[in-house]
């Protein structure tokens, strides 16, 4: 799985609905635009970047990571990864 995919699968395993994506300037995805359950309020959000989306993550999905030997991406991406699979494994 690409980065793309594995915070797709990652948003539908917290209960997000993906609504489309941001970009920067040089047409660089930085951001899935999401919304939680039957919500109209989309908001961005990307784990692998952000630590505070990262973490929520990991608390809403009762994740336990070991961290030793991860750097804060490496341990962001583990968020996600895990994430993901527990989605794609319900």
């Amino acid at each position: 799985m690409n980065s793309r995919e594995l915070l797709e699968a990652a948003a539908r395993a917290c209960g997000y609905t993906v609504k489309g994506e941001a970009v920067d300037a040089d047409d660089y995805f930085t951001h899935l635009l999401v919304n939680h359950g039957h919500g109209t309020k989309k908001f961005r959000w990307n784990p692998l970047s952000d630590n505070t989306d990262a973490l929520r993550l990991a608390v809403m999905l009762d994740l336990v990571i070991d961290t030793r030997g991860l750097s804060l991406e490496g341990t962001r991406r583990a968020i996600v990864t895990a994430a993901a699979l527990k989605w794609k494994n319900a």
